[in-house]
């Protein structure tokens, strides 16, 4: 089983330097790729501002 080290857009590569295509990812996850830096500074504004509640 190969352990997964990190992962950018629509690969992620295991210890061994090896690339996968992520054909298993959530529908969220595959449209907009992992590491998508737009995405995460979008994240982290809105945890400035507000970031959690029950309602």
């Amino acid at each position: 089983m190969p352990m997964i080290s990190h992962a950018k857009g629509i690969f992620f590569w295991d210890t061994d330097g090896k690339r996968y295509l992520d054909g298993s990812s959530g529908a969220v996850a595959a449209n907009i790729g992992h590491g998508n830096e737009r995405v995460r500074d979008a994240m982290i504004e809105q945890a400035k501002r507000f970031p959690f509640a029950i309602f």
